[in-house]
């Protein structure tokens, strides 16, 4: 061989030598040269980013000091089986310690290079960081660690649901709450055990899922191991690729039983409410005509006692009659004429809820001003301070209405007479169903603790022979209001005055509106 030829080959083998070094320094894996003892011969720079240590720092240790320890005898067992020649490689998964005491998974593949002669020369090392797909294998083995603690711990029934229609898989909570074992269930379609009545639906969501829609939830009832049926309320996720769907059933068997019960109870109560109602009404109608009757019947005898007592006094020269008899004669006049008022209101209020409501619009500051004038001829010579404030038009029965403000206005009057001076307020103000109006003075007031007594017939707080009056006026106010759709209340402070309020509904055009409804 010419001195050319072995300049030539020597330069080839530089070139080779040069193109290994750069691979083993730029490889995308760790690499390694390892004596037979461990002792770190040579390492790449990628193996060096693995573990976190320079490349003098690796090479002045071996590889068992950087190996987890649980991990080491493998790998010693291994490399023995190398050097034996019973393998021409091996490959494994191991952890190791990097220099900030962190490990790191690797996978390792070793092979073994021997010297011309046959003896074991070192190991080659190909080192993989594999530390990623590691961490995610143990979330995805703690996540279906969890589903299936979960899955066997649910208090719920929790399957898997083949969309031929059999169960693939169950959790005890199936046997605890239906009575029977895996077995009886697997072995059979699960519309087996569906109550008659719901097949059909099930059927149909289950047709439902195999369309692939994202959830489903539907109630049906499971006949159990006794014969029963318990409500389950199911919601399912199909897997259509795999045939199968995910399904959890939670047990409202009580919840429904409670909404029958409640059903039945409203059912009966209804009807009760109904046959009660109309006891009420009929009870009310006769007690009407009882009262028409008898207060129309009473009216005859009391023009004649009046009458009589009239010509009896007469008949009876004043010279004739002592002061003790004309007083007499006096007081039966004036309480028969207290009687006929009395028996006057009892037929108002007897009328008032049997008559016809004509509604109508009208300006309620007309019929106001109507009322007022009334009200000022009758106190006579009284200087009444009057504020009346805007009042809007109204839909209502206007002689029903006018009763309403007589008797409101009445009430101001007469509970003002001891007052130096008289104030009475009218206004309304608007509320979004309704509007609300008011009849403020500054007289006598009232106790709250009687205001529920007002309305009532005959309930008066004030005595009679210091303010007249027969205890019907506000109960047909009330009558009136409620006939209308409204309510009323009123408020008072004792020597301090009184608010008397009622509402009238708004129509659906927004202004105060007469309802044609019963009283009871």
């Amino acid at each position: 061989m010419t001195a050319e030829n072995r300049s030539a080959i020597k330069v080839a083998l530089w070139e080779q030598e040069q193109e290994f070094e750069t691979t083993f320094d730029l490889a995308g894996v760790g690499i390694a040269h390892v004596s037979t003892t461990g002792q770190w011969l040579r390492v790449n720079q990628k193996l060096c980013e693995i573990v976190g240590y320079s490349h003098q720092e690796l090479i002045q240790r071996t590889f068992q000091d950087i190996t987890y320890a649980e991990d080491l005898e493998p790998d010693l067992d291994h490399m023995q089986q190398l050097l034996a020649g019973e393998v021409q490689n091996y490959s494994l998964e191991k952890r190791c310690i990097c220099k900030d005491d962190s490990l790191v998974w690797i996978n390792l593949t070793v092979s073994l290079v021997h010297e011309p002669d046959g003896d074991p020369k070192y190991f080659i090392a190909i080192i993989k960081d594999i530390s990623d797909r590691k961490r995610h294998e143990a979330e995805l083995k703690q996540a279906k660690d969890d589903r299936d603690r979960f899955f066997t711990l649910s208090l719920d029934l929790l399957c898997v649901v083949g969309l031929d229609g059999y169960f693939k898989r169950i959790n005890p909570a199936f046997e605890r709450i239906l009575g029977y074992d895996a077995a009886e269930l697997l072995g059979k379609p699960f519309l087996e055990f569906v109550h008659p009545d719901d097949r059909a639906i099930t059927l149909t969501e289950v047709e439902t899922l195999a369309t692939g829609v994202a959830t489903l939830h539907f109630e049906n009832r499971y006949r159990c191991q006794d014969g029963s049926y318990r409500w389950l309320d199911w919601v399912s996720v199909p897997v259509v690729e795999e045939g199968l769907a995910y399904a959890v059933a939670h047990d409202v068997t009580q919840r429904k039983q409670a909404e029958l019960e409640i059903k039945q109870l409203n059912e009966g109560l209804e009807i009760r409410v109904k046959q009660r109602t109309a006891q009420l009404e009929a009870a009310n109608k006769e007690l009407e005509s009882f009262s028409y009757s008898v207060s129309h019947d009473l009216r005859a005898p009391l023009r004649h006692i009046a009458g009589f007592v009239q010509l009896l006094k007469a008949r009876l020269e004043p010279e004739n009659l002592d002061e003790t008899s004309a007083r007499y004669v006096t007081t039966i006049v004036n309480t028969t004429k207290q009687a006929g008022v009395l028996i006057d209101d009892l037929l108002t209020f007897s009328r008032m809820g049997r008559s016809e409501m004509h509604t109508i619009a009208f300006s309620l500051a007309e019929l106001l001003k109507e009322v007022k004038r009334e009200i000022d001829l009758d106190v006579g010579d009284r200087v009444i301070q009057w504020k009346i404030h805007s009042l809007p038009v109204v839909q209502g029965d206007p002689s029903m209405l006018r009763l309403v403000l007589r008797n409101l206005l009445e009430n101001a009057a007469k509970y003002t007479r001891l007052c130096e001076k008289t104030e009475i307020e009218i206004g309304s103000f608007d509320h979004p169903d309704e509007m609300i109006f008011f009849v403020r003075d500054n007289g006598i007031g009232f106790d709250m603790r009687y205001v529920d007594k007002l309305f009532g017939i005959f309930q008066r707080l004030h005595v009679g022979t210091q303010f007249e009056g027969t205890g019907i006026g506000l109960a047909n106010v009330q009558r009136i209001i409620h006939r209308h759709g409204g309510r009323v209340w009123a408020e008072g402070v004792v020597d301090r005055g009184a608010t008397f309020y009622f509402s009238l509904p708004k129509s659906r055009t927004g202004s105060p509106a007469g309802l044609l409804i019963s009283d009871y």
